[in-house]
């Protein structure tokens, strides 16, 4: 019957379900594995192509600035020479002028020029420096100074190791004197004194070529002028074509960043070359670091993949094991559903017998006892029991025992109806229930009683009307019944909040006689006396109905007491909605 009710296939297919979610985990996770490492290097190569720009560009911009400082200072200074030049050359052209003396003077007037030499078409070679024969440059000199030059920068000479740049004028022929050149000698130190001071983080060159291609003069960052050899002039060519700043061309087997300008109205271009390896060297060391934070994130992250997978495979193995007992439990479910059912036929069949027998023994117990108290009843009237006194007890006796009997029957048979009763929930108001059931108890006393009934006005719950009447009649029955010795008697019934939201507490307090609870195990089971029957009759069922009445509302019922000083009955029910 268990294997009949649940089909097997469920289980089953649940568990495939579970697999199939298993495996297109793990190829997405795969997948996304794949993808984020893709994208952590094409991230990793991006950073490095843009940081790579970034830092030739930024060499780019210092070598357009560092043309443009080399520009003004050699412009200054040629501006110098031109000035100079100019008045030695009208010296040389006017007539009666000591041009010797001329010269001299301003070679010591001027610190840039380290040498000024004349040198005449006819061979004669005349030099501020003693002792200084210049015959052999001379020669170059006129051959190479183009006609109405002005400080034209020939080729380098040197001695002693000391390089200078020649600033060529051409002198035109006078009557008294015959044409010539007039050299002025800057010290290539000082011709880019500007640089002596500069500093510059990578490996870079400034060069001061003529437009003939021939170097002028050359400045390292590391060196200084010592080394005057130029192999960047070979990319004077390509760099003047191109006019771009920032060029990338080899130099001697690396790599060079060059910018070229040449000046304004001079015969001189102006190139730095900046060496790429040194440009690149931060750009490389952070992406070496970024390329070791790509591998670690290339292992880790494979490896937590991996460990997600086997978490992932104990979870779907779990989740079977899960589908599994959660078939089991279906089959339990069932079983016990099957079982409940049958028991609850059992139990129903049972109250109906039960039912039936109350009834059976009702009738068949009221019947004797009404014979009974008949037949007591002949015996006090019969004439051989007049004034016998003892005779009449026994009678008065046997009658009283009868009823006793017949109340104690009648409220059994209550009790039982309450134990299948049917609740039907209404709006009842507790303190208009309270007052009749009151009334009811004074009207039965004839009024004979003093009592102070204090019934707090407004009580309204949620239960059945005729159940709570039932309630009501036995609790305040018995606050009435216990409070007959108490003048006055006081007895209150009040509604405070409930142990939850949408319940209240009923109270019925009473300073009737009392009991010691501490005696009492439970007093809400029937039959449970907590005085003499000869001083407060009664069936012993009336706390009995209420616990049960109470407890068909979803309710609790307590009871609390103290001797001779009263007792206190509480229980909680739903509160009526608010209309």
């Amino acid at each position: 019957m268990l294997r009949g009710n649940v089909p097997e296939e469920r289980p089953l297919a649940d568990v495939r379900v579970v697999r199939r979610s298993a495996r297109r985990l793990q190829r997405l996770l795969l997948w996304s594995v794949g993808i984020v490492l893709v994208l952590v290097w094409a991230a990793w190569a991006e950073i490095a192509r843009h940081d790579r720009t970034q830092a030739v560009a930024a060499a780019a911009r210092r070598q357009a600035n560092l043309l443009t400082a080399v520009s003004h200072y050699l412009g200054r200074a040629l501006s110098n020479a031109d000035a100079l030049g100019s008045f030695l050359a009208r010296a040389y052209t006017t007539p009666g002028t000591d041009f010797t003396a001329a010269l001299s003077e301003r070679a010591a007037a001027n610190e840039l020029f380290t040498e000024m030499v004349l040198c005449g078409n006819d061979g004669l070679g005349t030099s501020t420096r003693p002792g200084g024969d210049r015959r052999a440059w001379c020669g170059e000199w006129l051959r190479v100074t183009p006609v109405g030059a002005r400080n034209h920068p020939a080729p380098p000479v040197g001695e002693q190791g000391v390089s200078h740049v020649p600033l060529l004028t051409h002198l035109p022929a006078t009557p008294e004197r015959p044409a010539g050149v007039l050299a002025l000698l800057v010290e290539v130190p000082r011709l880019l004194g500007l640089l002596q001071d500069y500093s510059i983080p990578d490996e870079t060159v400034v060069l001061v070529l003529g437009a003939d291609g021939v170097p002028r003069a050359r400045w390292h960052s590391q060196r200084g002028m010592a080394d005057q050899r130029a192999p960047e002039a070979a990319l004077l060519p390509a760099v003047a074509a191109s006019r771009a700043v920032g060029q990338l061309h080899a130099v001697d087997g690396q790599i060079k960043v060059v910018s070229a300008r040449t000046m304004p109205a001079r015969p001189l271009v102006l190139m730095v070359a900046t060496d790429l390896t040194a440009t690149l060297a931060d750009p490389h060391r952070r992406a070496r670091q970024a390329a070791l934070v790509a591998a670690l994130v290339s292992v880790l992250l494979p490896l937590f993949a991996l460990v997600l997978l086997r978490l992932q495979g104990r979870i779907a193995a779990m989740a079977e094991d899960l589908g599994d007992a959660h078939a089991r439990l279906q089959a339990l479910n069932a079983q016990l559903e099957e079982e409940v059912r049958a028991r609850t036929a059992e139990l129903e069949q049972a109250y109906q017998e039960l039912e039936t027998f109350s009834y059976t023994v009702a009738h068949d117990v009221r019947a004797p006892l009404a014979t009974i108290a008949g037949f007591a009843q002949a015996l006090q009237d019969a004439p051989s029991t007049q004034g016998d006194a003892r005779a009449m007890h026994f009678v008065r006796r046997i009658q009283a025992n009868a009823a006793q009997m017949n109340a104690l029957t009648e409220a059994l048979l209550a009790l039982g109806k309450l134990t299948r009763a049917s609740v039907v929930s209404a709006p009842v108001d507790l303190s208009e229930l309270a007052a009749e059931v009151l009334a009811g108890l004074r009207e039965r006393d004839a009024g004979a009683r003093d009592a102070q009934v204090d019934v707090q006005p407004g009580i309204v719950v949620s239960a059945d009307p005729v159940l709570m009447r039932q309630v009501l009649e036995n609790v305040l029955g018995n606050a009435w019944k216990f409070t007959a010795r108490r003048m006055p008697a006081r007895i209150r019934l009040d509604a405070n909040p409930g142990p939850q939201e949408g319940w209240t507490t009923i109270r019925v307090e009473d300073n009737g006689e009392g009991f010691d609870a501490s005696q009492v195990r439970d007093p809400f089971k029937p039959f449970q006396r907590m005085h003499d029957a000869a001083e407060f009759p009664g069936t012993g069922i009336g706390l009995a109905t209420v616990e049960r009445i109470v407890r068909l509302h979803g309710g609790t019922v307590a009871i609390a007491s103290v001797p001779e000083a009263g007792t206190t009955v509480s229980f909680t029910l739903p509160v009526a909605p608010s209309v």
